[in-house]
C-alpha cells in the first residue's frame, strides 16, 4: 500500500530513516530567516528556483564546507540530495528544471508544535502502512506537507493527537490541493490520494 498510494513519500521517509543521519536538524528550517521563510530552504523557493540555480546555490555551499551535493536523477524529473555537516539528508525535486519538491526529515517534533507555527493543517491523509498508522497532513496554500504517525483509536478508526509525531517535512509551490497532492505523492497517484483525502476537524477519531 505505501508503494502504491505514496510513492515519493515513501521513498524519502525510508531513505531517510535507514541512513545514518546522525542527529536531524531539519526543524530549524521551519524557522526560515527573515528572507527565506517556508517553503523557502537555503534561498531554494518550491516552483521558482530553476536547476542551474540550485546547482549555483548547492555548489556554494558545498565550496564553503557546509555539505556535500550528489545529483541522483538527470531526466525530466530530477532529484539531488544534500548532506549537512550533521549528516542530515535533504532531498530537491525539479520537474521540467524547477523546484517542485524539498524534503527533509525531523526530529522530537509533534503536531502540536506543528499548529502552533502553523495553524490547523488543512487536510490529511491517513493509510494503514506495514510500520502501522500514518498520516500526511496538507498546507496547500502555504506550500507545506508534513508526514507523521497516527494510532488506532476505538472501532479501528485513525487517532490524531496533540502528540503525533511528525518525521518529515515537504515543501511544495503554494498551490491548491490537487496540485500539492501530484507534487508530494507524483501525478500517477494522485487521483488515488485525493479520493481518500480528509478535511482536518481537530484532534480525535477519523474514519478509514
Amino acid at each position: 500500500m505505501c508503494r502504491k498510494y505514496l510513492p515519493i513519500l515513501c521513498f524519502i521517509v525510508s531513505s531517510l530513516f535507514i541512513s545514518r543521519c546522525g542527529r536531524p536538524n531539519g526543524s530549524v528550517y521551519l524557522d526560515g530567516t527573515a528572507s527565506c521563510k517556508p517553503p523557502c530552504w537555503n534561498s531554494i523557493i518550491p516552483g521558482e528556483t530553476s536547476y542551474e540555480e540550485v546547482l549555483i546555490i548547492l555548489g556554494q555551499m558545498e565550496a564553503n564546507g557546509q555539505g556535500h551535493m550528489t545529483i541522483l536523477g538527470e531526466s525530466q524529473i530530477k532529484m539531488l540530495r544534500w548532506e549537512d555537516q550533521n549528516r542530515s539528508f535533504y532531498y530537491i525535486n525539479l520537474e521540467n528544471d524547477v523546484v517542485s519538491q524539498i524534503s527533509f526529515r525531523i526530529i522530537s517534533f509533534t503536531l502540536n508544535e506543528l499548529i502552533n507555527r502553523f495553524g490547523d493543517p488543512e487536510y490529511l491523509h491517513l493509510i494503514n502502512t506495514q510500520g502501522g498508522p500514518s498520516g500526511a497532513f496538507y498546507y496547500p496554500s502555504k506550500g507545506l506537507a508534513f508526514y507523521g504517525g497516527a494510532k488506532w483509536g476505538t472501532d479501528q478508526n485513525f487517532q490524531i493527537l496533540p502528540e503525533t509525531v511528525i518525521s518529515a517535512v515537504f515543501f511544495t509551490p503554494p498551490s491548491d490541493l490537487d496540485t500539492m497532492v501530484a507534487n508530494v505523492h507524483g501525478s500517477k497517484v494522485a487521483d488515488d490520494v485525493l479520493r481518500r483525502i480528509k478535511e482536518w476537524e481537530g484532534y480525535g477519531n477519523y474514519p478509514p
